[in-house]
Order: structure tokens, then C-alpha cells, then sequence
């Protein structure tokens, strides 16, 4: 397992189950970025099926993770479809700060020889990108 400090405060593992983990009440929801959010969602997603699959039972942790990070989705979706400009200017100073912080990661993971990390912390790096590049008035929100 290893590990990125997102600016949020929370702490996002990647490894054991292969998606991010923050757990926030819905009041400390902070802005975060729509595409790492669906792609975390998607993982988890791909996750269920296969325990369902397996025919096994689905870990408490997994279904928690499934559902805070739909009702994130939603939150910060509402937000942005507001027509106020603040949320709008707080979201791209967060993208901004995500994606410096995912390309030190990159270049730290690198430098350390950890391969693996340093392919996804690119991957959700890129993600990252399109979305800043994404025409402001679809604020990255995505199906």
C-alpha cells in the first residue's frame, strides 16, 4: 500500500482494493476532481461485480466506499450546477493544487523506483488535466 496526501487533509491509499479511500461527512465535503471521483467509483463498481460474481460477500468497507463516493459525486455536482461564480473558482483552484500535487507524486514515485505507483498517480494525473482543459461551462461533470 502507498500513500498520497491529497490537499483535502484526507489521506487517499491506493493497493488492497484498488480505489481511493476518504471518508468525510457530508458537511466536510470539499471540492474534488469529477473525473477521479467517477474513475474511483468505477473501480469500486468493477469491484462488486466481481465479489457478486464469486458469489461472495461484499466487504462493508467496499460498499461504504461505493456509496460515500457517489453521494460526493452528487454533492459536488449540485454545487457546481449553481449559477454562483464562487464554487466554480474554488473547484478550478482545486484542480490546480490536485494536479501539482499528483505530479510531485509522479516524480517522487519515480525517483523511489515504485513503478506501479507512479503509473496510476500519472494516470489520475491525467485525468486531472483533461478535466482543467474541459470547457468551463460543463464544470467536468460527467454520467
Amino acid at each position: 500500500v502507498y500513500w498520497v496526501i491529497v490537499w483535502t487533509g484526507c489521506l487517499v491509499w491506493f493497493g488492497f482494493t484498488g480505489f481511493s479511500s476518504c471518508f468525510l461527512s457530508r458537511e466536510a465535503y470539499k471540492f474534488h476532481s469529477l473525473s477521479l471521483l467517477n474513475y474511483d467509483k468505477e473501480r469500486a463498481e468493477r469491484k462488486i461485480v466481481e465479489y457478486k460474481r464469486a458469489q461472495r460477500e461484499l466487504p462493508r468497507d467496499l460498499l461504504q466506499s461505493h456509496r460515500e463516493v457517489s453521494q460526493r459525486i452528487q454533492w459536488q455536482r449540485n454545487q457546481l450546477e449553481r449559477a454562483e461564480p464562487g464554487p466554480q473558482r474554488e473547484y478550478e483552484a482545486v484542480l490546480d493544487r490536485l494536479a501539482q500535487g499528483l505530479g510531485d507524486s509522479v516524480k517522487r514515485f519515480s525517483s523511489e523506483g515504485n513503478r506501479e505507483a507512479a503509473k496510476d498517480a500519472l494516470y489520475r494525473l491525467r485525468l486531472v488535466e483533461s478535466e482543467v482543459r474541459a470547457e468551463p461551462s460543463s464544470s467536468g461533470i460527467q454520467n
